[in-house]
C-alpha cells in the first residue's frame, strides 16, 4: 500500500470515530489537537481530556458558528471551564445559548482562526456529518506524551490536517458504478437505477436513468439532494417531493432524462444537522441561517460528483433541470455542456414560503410559482 494510500485510509477511519463518538488526534506542522464531538459521549469524552489537563480542554467553533453568537469572525475555542456543563456545552455547539452562556463565553473566548488542524479536524466533522463542534485539547509540553501513547497504542486513531486537505482533493473525482437493475416507476416502466459510491459520502448515490436519454442529443438531467423529509414524507416545508415528481414526469414525455439523486441531505450536513437547522429555523431563522448557525456554510453541496455520473452514463451535453444557477456552474466547471435551463416551478404553502423566498433573495434561485 502506498504511503498516499495510508494517509486517505488514516482519514476514512478518524471520519467513523468521530461519527461514533470517540476522539481522534488531528497533527499539523504547528500543532496537534486531541479532539472529540460534543453529540455522543461528550461527558466521557470531556472527562478524558480533563484527565490530561483540566485547564486545557476547550469546545472549538467554526467561523460560522462564532458569528451567529456574536464571538467574532473566525474559527474560535472557549474554556470547558467557562461553560455551563453539558448543557452548555450542546448550547453553545449547536443549539440555543442563554444569555448567561454568551456572556461566559464572550469573557473567554480565544482565537484559533489560523489554526490548520482545527480547521482540519472541522473538515473531518463535516465528512462525518456530525455537528462541527469539537471538544479539543491541543498537545502542549505537558499533554505531548500522552497524546503520543495514546496514539501509539492505538487507543486513539491519529490523521493528519496533509491527509485531510488530501483527501478531500483526491476523492472530490472519486466515483465508482457498483450495480444497477430496472426499476419501473408508476408513471416511468422504463427505468433503470444505477448505484455509484465516492469515499467522501456516507451513503450511495444513484442516477435514476427514465428512458434511453443516450438517444438524444442533450437529454434532460436533475441533481437532486436527498431529501428524507421531502422525497419520502412529502413535507411541506420543503418543494423537494414536487420537484422530484416533476422531473421525472417531465423527463417521461420527453422520452427520458437523468436523475442524479445524490446522498447531500439537508443541503450536505446531514438529515441529524438538517432537524436542528430545523429547529433553528423555528426559532426565526431561515434556511440558509440556519445551516450558518450550526457552524456549516450556507451549502455544503459538491455537484462535481453528479458530473462524473453524467459522464459516465456516455453523456456530455444536457439540459438542466434546475431553479439553483450554482448547480449550472458547477456542471459546467466539472467539463459537461449544458444546452439549456429548465425551471421547475414550486408550490407556495404557509410552511415554505420563506423557504422559497430566502433562496431567491440570498442564492439567486429562478423560481416559478404555481398558482
Amino acid at each position: 500500500m502506498m504511503l498516499e494510500d495510508k494517509s486517505i485510509v488514516s482519514v476514512d477511519r478518524c471520519v467513523f470515530e468521530l461519527r461514533q463518538g470517540r476522539p481522534v488526534i488531528v497533527a499539523g506542522q504547528s500543532s496537534t489537537w486531541l479532539v472529540g464531538g460534543i453529540e455522543l459521549q461528550a461527558e466521557a469524552q470531556r472527562h478524558v481530556l480533563s484527565a490530561l489537563a483540566p485547564e486545557r480542554v476547550v469546545l472549538l467553533l467554526t467561523a460560522n458558528r462564532a458569528a451567529s453568537l456574536g464571538l467574532g469572525g473566525g474559527a474560535v475555542a472557549l474554556p470547558v471551564a467557562a461553560i455551563d456543563g453539558h448543557g452548555g456545552l450542546e448550547r453553545l455547539g449547536f443549539g440555543q445559548p442563554t444569555p448567561a452562556d454568551l456572556a461566559r463565553a464572550r469573557r473567554a473566548v480565544l482565537p484559533v482562526a489560523g489554526d490548520v488542524s482545527v480547521h482540519a479536524a472541522f473538515g473531518l466533522a463535516r465528512l462525518a456529518e456530525t455537528v462541527p463542534a469539537l471538544l479539543g485539547i491541543r498537545s502542549i509540553p505537558e499533554t505531548a506524551a500522552a497524546l503520543t501513547a495514546l496514539r501509539d497504542r492505538g487507543t486513539v486513531l491519529a490523521t493528519s490536517a496533509m491527509a485531510v486537505q488530501a483527501f478531500r482533493q483526491a476523492n472530490a473525482a472519486n466515483i465508482r458504478r457498483l450495480a444497477e437493475a430496472p426499476v419501473p416507476l408508476a408513471n416511468s416502466n422504463d427505468t433503470r437505477f444505477v448505484a455509484y459510491r465516492s469515499r467522501d459520502s456516507l451513503t450511495d448515490h444513484v442516477a435514476v436513468v427514465i428512458g434511453q436519454p443516450e438517444t438524444q442529443t442533450a437529454p434532460l438531467v436533475r441533481l437532486h439532494s436527498a431529501c428524507l423529509t421531502g422525497d419520502i414524507f412529502h413535507s411541506l416545508r420543503c418543494d423537494c417531493g414536487e420537484q422530484l415528481d416533476t422531473a421525472i414526469a417531465t423527463m417521461t414525455q420527453h422520452g427520458g432524462g437523468v436523475i442524479c439523486y445524490l446522498a447531500q441531505e439537508g443541503r450536505g450536513i446531514g438529515i441529524a444537522n438538517k432537524l436542528r437547522a430545523y429547529a433553528l429555523q423555528n426559532a426565526g431563522l431561515d434556511t440558509l441561517e440556519a445551516n450558518e448557525a450550526l457552524g456549516f456554510d450556507a451549502d455544503e453541496r459538491e455537484f462535481a460528483i453528479a458530473a462524473l455520473m453524467i459522464r459516465d452514463l456516455g453523456l456530455g451535453r444536457i439540459r438542466l433541470m434546475t431553479n439553483n444557477p450554482e448547480k449550472i456552474d458547477g456542471i459546467v466547471k466539472a467539463g459537461i455542456e449544458v444546452t439549456e435551463r429548465v425551471g421547475l416551478a414550486a408550490t407556495l404553502n404557509p410552511h415554505n414560503e420563506r423557504y422559497i423566498a430566502a433562496r431567491v433573495a440570498k442564492k439567486g434561485y429562478l423560481h416559478a410559482v404555481n398558482g
